[in-house]
Order: structure tokens, then C-alpha cells, then sequence
């Protein structure tokens, strides 16, 4: 029985809460121990790995348990059909590696100045998420949410390799008390009030890190004496190691825990890191830095993780096993026979495998018969099988395989089949969707955490090329709106793009350059870069001009009607913002200036025109040829009518 006094590993006495304890190590130990015993979670994750990947379970990380490296035979898998691998494999390609969800910042009612720091902030986020390459380990965490349910990503700042640090971690890795999850919810952000990383790290980088500081501040031989410890520690033996294998990895057990603070201004929030001989760190935790952030095929009811793929089709998967063996075993076993007449006269020895035999007989020809090994009933049965568990997920079979039913020739027919397919996945698509924004925030909390100490600079795609960023200049993010730009729509292919493009150009709304932009070629889009570079530039001008930074003089070489156009539609956005009224007018001068532009020039006044004639028109011819100068006018004839 664990003492109550060691439940508690967070309290402490308000007199020393911020000191460290030394034996925080121990009673975090006692607790996690307590939790993994009374949890079996760790055998059915072996059994899912198993089922996935068609033989023995996964060996990695202490998954290994001792019975298992003590089985007969155990080198040699036995025969299966992994249905389990081709239907998580067909989700993670549909759902995950297709599509590249982008996270965009906004304000909410910010001025000019602030949407810039929001363009700033997001270009950063995606520069840091391509440099940590987020986005195929992002895939690995909807891989493992198929697989074992939950699939769990820690965000850390890096502050020796001066990075960000986007780290895999194993279900069985992460521990939590069911009672709180139960209690609590579902979700990190509200849930267990605890939460626990067992690890396995090696020895030498854990020294070198404590050496560091990574885990707490301290003097320099407080430090050392913490790394003294680290080294003292004997690697792990091979009881949890993986079986199958000689363990030499000079390996040990980190553990480190999360108690999240009752309430604002609560002291009861704590942060410890321990080994088996020695507190690494132990401080009081004002505010929880979330560095977890998990996806879940599928909810559960009550509990922390989640169901994946493997276990809602583990009964299917495992009579597919069966029925694939024992038709190995019949094949294996039963043969055909010779069938001979008794009394017949036949020599025994020319019945054999020869293919040039002659067989004498008196009597009776002997007869070979081949028995039906297994019945087609059970072939029936077998494929059913493979084809429901594709049902249950919610997947067609022959759209994961890349087929398309017979007679949907038509590509209109292709896109309608094929948004049918996706309709069966799109809750979890738009829930992999919303783990994708919470990893942006977390990648952006890491990347100011470290920019306070070193400095780290990111590149990303900007529309000029590549554009770096500091991170220590960008503002901070919680003060802006993340959210998670969709998926395209579009087909995946090049003839379904261009198909379906051609269909959008019919209805009349979309111009062409809108249809690249849409296509998204690269090669297309540096053309469309090109198109639109007048667009751009006015754009930056005018919101540098409404940010106050100054006016600009309208190019000859710019389209000027497009450009009076953008800005009036600017300015009358700025007015909505209350911009300032200096900002505003340099924007209304730039207008002006577009229009006069615009006006055509007066055609010059031709030689001999008296002032004030219309331009442009000839002299009007006088009666009887032109007047002489000072020549008196003819008088009106009758009626005032001038005589020709």
C-alpha cells in the first residue's frame, strides 16, 4: 500500500514551496508504479502492434515483457493476413499524408500594425514547423492513433541544439490516473489534474543535459553533483529489454510529472523530474506549459485513451487468423491418394511421383483421388471477412486499393464517388485537423521560450521567395487567433484538377488566373506570381502607408486602374479600423494621383488656331475664301441671313 502522505508528491508546506525536496524522486516513483500496476493497458498495446504489423508485437522502448522473450519459437511468426496494416495504411494515405493543413493567424479587430504582427506570426510558425518537420511527424501521431488509439507528440524548446524539439512519445510512455481522466474529461487542457512521462533516455545525454541546466538552475557544483548521480546509475538490464536481441544501449529510466495549479493564484501546481537516485528538478508550477498534445481515432467512453483501428477490428482480424491457418495446415497436410482394387495384381513400387510411369495391372485400374482440402464455404467466409473489416472503419475497399466500381467512367460520377468516401471520415479529419492547431500553438510557445535565451531564426515561403524570421521580434501568441486552414477540396490528381477546373471556368465565376492559383502547380504558380506582382506591390504600399510609414508615388509601370481600385477598397476598410486621419490622407493622395495618371493627356493645339477654339478640329472655311485681316465682315442679308 502507497502511504497518503506519498500521493500527495506535490504538496508542500507554504513555508517551503519554493525549495526543493530530495526525496521527490521517491514518492514520484511510488506513485507511478502504483498507477502502471494496477493498469494493464501496456499488454493490449503489444497485442495491437502485433495485429498491425502481422507477427510479433513491437520491441521498443521496454515493450517487451519477460514472458514474451521466453516464448518457443518466438523468432518465427506464424502466417496472417494483416488486414489490420492495409486498412490503417489506407486511412493514414487519405486522411493524414494527403492533406498539409496550415495554421494562419488573425486578430480580432486589430489595426493595421497588429495584422502585420499576425502575418509575421504566422510565416514564423510555419517556417519553425518545416524546419522541426512537423508535418510527416504529424502523420506518425495519426498513425498511432489508428494503431494504438492514441497518438501523442511533446513540443519542447532545444536549448542545447538551440531548436525545437517535436518528439514521438509511446502511449505506454504517458500515464495517467484513470480516476482523473474519468472525472475530468477527455482532453489535457481540462483533464487529469496529473499527468506522468516515463521514459527510457541514455545515460550520457541525460549527464551532459542536467550538466546543462536543462532541468533546474543551480550553482556549478550543484550541477555536477546531479550529473555525478546520473552517472552512477546502472544501465537497464534485459528483463524489459526487447526480446529477440542483445541489449547494449546504456540506457535508464526518466521519469517526470505535471500537477496542474487548483486555480489562479493556487500554490499547489508542481513540476518534478527524477531518476532512481537523485531529484533532478523540483519547482513550483504558477502556470502549466502544456508540452503534450495527443489525437484519438476514437473517443472512448470513459478513460484517457483513445480506440484506434486495430482494436475495434481486433475480433475481426483475429478469425481471419484463424481461418488463414488452418487452410495453411490443410494444404500442408492432406494429399491425395491412390485408390487400388484389393486382389488386383499391381506392383506397389511403379506407383510413385514419376511423370513417365508404367503402371501393370490385371483387374482393376488403380484410381487416384484428390479430396477437396477446404471446403469453398470457408473461402467465402475468409474474404467476407476482409471485406467487412474495411466496412467497419468506414472505408471502401476498392477506393483504398485504387480501384473504382464498374461503369463510374465519367469524371463527374469519379467526384461525386469520391466525396462519398470521404464524408465516412471527415469527424476525424477535422479533429487531426484541430491537433494540427494546437501543435501550432505549442511549436509557437516553444520557439518564444527559446528565443528568450539564444536566438532562433526560422526560413519560410514567402511570395517574394524566402523570407527569414527572428523569432525574438515577433510578438507573443497568445495574443492572436490560430486556426487551421482546410484541406483543398480539389482532386489529389493532375487530370482530376484539371477536370474539375475546366468545370468551375463553365460557370462563369472564376477568371483563369483564379483557376491556377486554385491548381496550385509550382510552375503555374511562379507564372501567377508574375501576373499578380502589380497586386502585391500595391498591397504592401498602401498598408505601409496606412501603418504610417510613409507615402509612395504611383509607378507608370504598375496597372494604375487595378491600383486606385485595391487602395480605395483599403482606405474604406480603414475607416471601419479608425486609423489615423495622417494615415488615411497620404492614402487618399496616392488615389489622386493613380486617377490623374489614369487621364488622358490634351492632344497639343494645332498652328494657326485662334485661342480659344476647340482643339483638335479644323478652321471653319469663311464664305467667298478666308478674310483678309482687317477686312470689314459682309453685311446680313434679309431675315439676318448671312449671303453666300
Amino acid at each position: 500500500m502507497t502511504p497518503e502522505s506519498d500521493k500527495i508528491w506535490w504538496y508542500r508546506p507554504e513555508v517551503c514551496i519554493d525549495d526543493e525536496d530530495p526525496k521527490a524522486h521517491e514518492k514520484l516513483h511510488t506513485v507511478i508504479t502504483s498507477l502502471l500496476r494496477d493498469q494493464d493497458r501496456k499488454q493490449e498495446f503489444l497485442l495491437w502492434g502485433a495485429m498491425y504489423a502481422g507477427g510479433l508485437p513491437p520491441t521498443s522502448n521496454g515493450t517487451a515483457d519477460p514472458y514474451m522473450r521466453n516464448m518457443p519459437n518466438r523468432r518465427r511468426s506464424s502466417l496472417s493476413l494483416p488486414v489490420s496494416r492495409n486498412v490503417v495504411d489506407a486511412v493514414v494515405a487519405r486522411l493524414f499524408s494527403k492533406s498539409s493543413p496550415r495554421v494562419s493567424v488573425a486578430t480580432v479587430g486589430g489595426d493595421y500594425e497588429k495584422q502585420d504582427a499576425a502575418e509575421k506570426l504566422e510565416l514564423g510558425i510555419d517556417g519553425a514547423m518545416r524546419k522541426t518537420k512537423y508535418y510527416p511527424k504529424s502523420v506518425t501521431k495519426g498513425l498511432d492513433g489508428c494503431v494504438w488509439g492514441t497518438g501523442i507528440l511533446r513540443i519542447r524548446p532545444n536549448y542545447d541544439e538551440e531548436d525545437v524539439d517535436v518528439l514521438r512519445v509511446m502511449p505506454w510512455e504517458l500515464i495517467v490516473d484513470d480516476a482523473e481522466s474519468v472525472t475530468n474529461g477527455n482532453i489535457l487542457w481540462e483533464g487529469p489534474r496529473s499527468t506522468y512521462l516515463r521514459y527510457r533516455i541514455d545515460k550520457g545525454v541525460l549527464a551532459h543535459r542536467v550538466k546543462m541546466g536543462w532541468y533546474a538552475d543551480g550553482d556549478e557544483s550543484e550541477l555536477a553533483y546531479k550529473a555525478d548521480m546520473v552517472m552512477k546509475l546502472k544501465p537497464l538490464n534485459d528483463i524489459d529489454a526487447e526480446f529477440g536481441f542483445q541489449h547494449l544501449a546504456n540506457t535508464v529510466w526518466i521519469e517526470e510529472a505535471w500537477h496542474k495549479p487548483s486555480g489562479r493564484g493556487a500554490s499547489d501546481g508542481r513540476y518534478v523530474v527524477g531518476i532512481e537516485n537523485c531529484t533532478l528538478k523540483d519547482a513550483k508550477l504558477d502556470k502549466y506549459e502544456q508540452e503534450l498534445s495527443w489525437y484519438r481515432w476514437s473517443n472512448p467512453l470513459v478513460g484517457f485513451y483513445g480506440q484506434g483501428i486495430v482494436e475495434i477490428g481486433s475480433g475481426i482480424q483475429s478469425e481471419i487468423n484463424k481461418l488463414v491457418r488452418q487452410i495453411q495446415q490443410g494444404h500442408h497436410l492432406i494429399t491425395g491418394h491412390y485408390l487400388l482394387e484389393r486382389g488386383a495384381k499391381i506392383v506397389l513400387s511403379h506407383i510413385n511421383n514419376d511423370l513417365s510411369s508404367i503402371i501393370h495391372y490385371t483387374g482393376s485400374p488403380p484410381q487416384y483421388m484428390a479430396p477437396v482440402i477446404i471446403s469453398p464455404e470457408v473461402y467465402s467466409h475468409l474474404w467476407a471477412l476482409y471485406g467487412k473489416y474495411y466496412e467497419l472503419v468506414g472505408i471502401n475497399q476498392q477506393a483504398a486499393q485504387a480501384q473504382r466500381p464498374v461503369g463510374l467512367d465519367s469524371g463527374e460520377a469519379q467526384r461525386v464517388y469520391a466525396d462519398q468516401q470521404t464524408e465516412t471520415l471527415l469527424d476525424k479529419g477535422k479533429r487531426f485537423e484541430a491537433t494540427v492547431e494546437e501543435d501550432g500553438m505549442l511549436i509557437a510557445c516553444a520557439a518564444k521560450r527559446l528565443a528568450a535565451k539564444s536566438v532562433y531564426e526560422v526560413h519560410t515561403q514567402a511570395d517574394d521567395g524566402f523570407e527569414a524570421i527572428n523569432w525574438k521580434e515577433l510578438e507573443e501568441p497568445n495574443d492572436f487567433q490560430m486556426y487551421v486552414e482546410s484541406t483543398s477540396a480539389l482532386p489529389g490528381t493532375l487530370p482530376g484538377k484539371l477536370s474539375t477546373a475546366q468545370d468551375m471556368m463553365q460557370l462563369g465565376v472564376f477568371q483563369p488566373d483564379d483557376i491556377v492559383e486554385m491548381i496550385g502547380l509550382p510552375d503555374l504558380l511562379q507564372i501567377e506570381k508574375r501576373k499578380l506582382a502589380s497586386r502585391k506591390l500595391v498591397e504592401k504600399k498602401v498598408g505601409e502607408m496606412l501603418r504610417g510609414m510613409g507615402g509612395w508615388e504611383p509607378e507608370p509601370f504598375i496597372n494604375l486602374q487595378e491600383a486606385a481600385t485595391l487602395a480605395t477598397e483599403m482606405l474604406l476598410i480603414a475607416y471601419r479600423k479608425d486609423v489615423e486621419e495622417a494615415n488615411l490622407s497620404v492614402v487618399r493622395d496616392f488615389i489622386a494621383k493613380c486617377n490623374k495618371m489614369l487621364k488622358p493627356p490634351t492632344p497639343p493645339m494645332p498652328p494657326g488656331m485662334p485661342p480659344g477654339a476647340p482643339s483638335g478640329l479644323p478652321p471653319m472655311p469663311s464664305p467667298g475664301g478666308p478674310l483678309q485681316p482687317g477686312a470689314p465682315m459682309p453685311p446680313p442679308g434679309a431675315n439676318g441671313v448671312m449671303p453666300t
